[in-house]
Parts: structure tokens; sequence; C-alpha cells
């Protein structure tokens, strides 16, 4: 237990405001939950639509719809969340919206544990309650809102269980379990979404580097390589060029910069986008601190590891993010959408350290800091919720127009979509 401690009245003050934050950020999100699909859902509909009256054998389906492309990620869990949606609750969201939700709970609450294992109870409480309320912030509302994100969270949850049970294994030489728990985490990783490409390389830096048992190195090792190369077969370059970073010129090589150093710095938002790359600049260099003094030690544990590994893998996001996306402008690296890989490099950054300075004075720093983080992603989010407010409440107009009849003035909506939903009585017709 670390020498230099808060005292218990602090510690539950700081869980209490945390838990209220996170009720709250549950609240807005249940509050602006809409059945109606918006911007992505679409790609479900079409889905389903597919699945009910196209006549085509289950692997083509498979092939063209659940494991398709979708711009440069590979969705097939979300795409199955989806069809269980369609076929067991008729697109009304209500398997998809709390799948979501429990989901990011659930990240909250493996992150909270996995920072505060063998600390005191009133210090694991408040690294839980933070943790997710972390989770829960408002800079998440459009991923805790529209379910289509919920490959946001089970990268998360994908990537910290990969990194951890590979640690397990090198650290503790753990039994066999582990590493068959650790190649199903990779591999689950990798067909979430893109991002689990570079967990899949994480992992295979610290099997190779920290496994000495030849057999479940390299089976995790394969397993990982596998996952990558089955990914890329039929895999072709998103045709939307216009949106990808210009990195052979010297403008475009600045945008690509500023736009990954913007994000990582997402939790500046409300003070603009120079003070938000100060930050994400700020940030990396604490990641590169944090690490070159990790290479140093040889009594950290699994957890502190995946910790490590899992901020690592927020940076890389960003990064291949900026490279996806980075011809858009910077603005556009400030969206809620990206508020997972920001939530994801800060919080296991504080906590890795908090772990790594136990019975020093910095340790001490560590709860306040996140607390402070907590609150900059939390006025960071004003902005997005009321994006969303106006979201729900278009979609509201939608719906009651669609259902009495009047036609959509939205402008959004694919109307050969809305018919087959009305035609199937899904979604916002089910009543009908």
């Amino acid at each position: 237990m670390s020498n230099f401690v808060f005292s218990r009245r602090f510690l539950w003050v700081a869980a209490a405001t945390s838990t209220i934050t996170a009720v709250y950020g549950l609240t807005l999100a249940i509050s602006f939950w809409r059945s109606f699909p918006y911007w992505d859902q679409w790609r479900a509909v079409v889905m389903y639509q597919a699945w009910t009256e196209q006549q085509m054998p289950l692997w083509q389906f498979l092939r063209d719809h659940i494991v398709a492309q979708h711009n440069e990620h590979r969705v097939p869990l979300t795409e199955l969340a989806f069809l269980i949606d369609f076929i067991g609750f008729s697109g009304t969201s209500e398997f998809m919206f709390p799948l979501l939700i429990l989901s990011y709970i659930g990240l909250g609450l493996v992150l909270g544990v996995v920072i505060a294992c063998d600390a005191t109870f009133s210090e694991s409480m408040t690294w839980i309650a933070i943790s997710l309320a972390f989770v829960l912030s408002p800079i998440q509302i459009d991923n805790l809102t529209l379910p289509f994100h919920l490959l946001w969270a089970l990268s998360g949850l994908f990537s910290l269980g990969a990194f951890y049970w590979t640690a397990k294994l090198a650290i503790d030489k753990s039994p066999w379990q582990f590493a068959l728990l650790a190649c199903a985490a990779t591999l689950l990783s990798v067909y979430n979404s893109a991002n689990g490409l570079a967990a899949a390389g994480i992992v295979i830096l610290m099997a190779e580097t920290m496994i000495t048992h030849c057999a479940p190195r390299t089976a995790i090792v394969a397993t990982a390589v596998m996952s990558i190369m089955i990914y890329f077969v039929g895999y072709s370059a998103p045709e939307s060029t216009k949106f990808h970073a210009i990195l052979t010129s010297a403008t475009g090589l600045y945008y690509f910069i500023a736009y990954f150093l913007a994000l990582v710095g997402g939790i500046a938002a409300p003070f603009g986008l120079v003070v938000s790359r100060v930050v994400g600049a700020f940030g990396l260099s604490m990641a590169i601190l944090v690490w070159a003094h990790a290479s140093l030690r040889e009594d950290l544990d699994a957890k502190t590891i995946s910790l490590l590994a899992l901020f690592s893998w927020a940076a890389i996001s960003a990064l291949m993010t900026a490279v996806g996306r980075g011809g858009i402008g910077a603005e556009q690296a400030l969206w809620s959408r990206y508020g997972t890989i920001v939530v994801l490099f800060w919080l296991p950054l504080i906590g890795a350290i908090w772990r790594m300075t136990r019975n020093r004075p910095l340790s001490a720093a560590c709860i306040p800091a996140a607390l402070a983080i907590l609150v900059l992603t939390c006025l960071s989010g004003l902005p997005f919720v009321a994006e969303a407010r106006s979201r729900a409440a278009l979609i509201d107009k939608t719906t009651d127009d669609l259902r009495s009849g009047r036609p959509d003035t939205s402008g959004i909506n694919p109307p050969n979509l809305v018919d087959f939903l009305r035609r199937r009585h899904l979604s916002i017709f089910v009543a009908n």
C-alpha cells in the first residue's frame, strides 16, 4: 500500500463524484437513445434486407454482409449483434442498446479493477468509479447512443484482454489456458475493427520479447499473424481517398501530425485546436517517459504491463485514424466518435503511472490528475450532448412523420430502406 495516500474522506468524495458523473452520462445516453436507424446503422438494415429478401447461400451472406469491409474496418461482431436485434427484437435496438451500454460499463469495470488491483478498498472503489465515469463521460455520447459504435467498446475490451493474458502468461508463468485466452482475445480484437490490427501487432511484440516457453509463444504469434493476414484477404482501399492524409507533401504531413496530436489531446477540445495539439504532444511525451521508465523496471506485473500496452494501442489507433481521416482537417479529430480512443489513452496512462509509483510521492498526484482529466472530458462533451439532443429531436420528428404517413423531410434517410422497415413492421413500425 502506498505511503502517500489521501484520507479516506477524500477518496470517498472522489468516488462519489465520479459515480454521479457516470450516472449522469448513463442518463444522457438513455434519454437520447432512439430505435430508428441513423447514419451507419442503415448498413445493418441493408444486411437484414439481404437476409430476408435475397436468396443466397449462408457463406455468401457471411462474406458479403458480415465480414465485408466497412470503410477501413471489418466489423463482424457488430453486424452479428445487429442481426440478432433484427431477428429477435424486430430491429428496435432493444438488444443492441443494452449490449452497447453493458459493453462500456464492462470496459470501465475491468479497467478499474486492473488499475486498482492490490489497493486498499477505498482506493479500489475510487478507481473503479473513475473508470466508469471516464467511459460514460459526455465526450462519449455518440458512442453511447449510436449502436454501430459498439465496435469501440469491444476493441478496448478484447485488446486489454489480449494484452493482459499475454503478459500474465509471461510474468506469472501461467498455464496454457491463458495462451488460449490470449489467442481468442487477439482474434476477436482483429475481427472487431481495424484498430485490432494494432492490438495484434503489440501482442506479437509482447510474446516475442516476454514469453520464454516456445509452445505458447508460437501459438500466440501464429494466431496474431494469421489474423492479420486473413484480415486483408479480399481487402481493398476505401474509395473515399479524399479523407486520407497526404504524407507525400509538407502540407499533408503537417495536417496529419496536427490531426494526430489533436485527437490524442481531445480532452482539451473546449480550448480549441491549438491547445488540444499541445495537450496531445504533452500526453505522448508523458507516455514515452513512462515507457522509458518501465523499460528499466524488472518488477512490473501483468496488470501494469497491460495498461502500458493499452495506452500504446490507443496512441497507435489515433495514428491510424490520422492516416485515414487526416485529409478532412484536424477539427474532425475532436468528434465524439473518437472519444473512446481519448479515454483509453489517458486513463490507462494515469493508471500505469499510479501502479508504477506506489510508495512514492508521485502516486499521490494520480487520482487528482485523473479527476482533472475527467472534468475536461465532461467539458469537451458539452457540444456533443447538444448535438445528440438535436439529433434525438430530429429522429423524433421523422418518426412522427413516418408513422403518420407524412413525407420524410429530413433528407438523410434512404427511402427504399425506410419502405423496407415499414413493409416488414420493423424498428419504429413494429406496432403498425
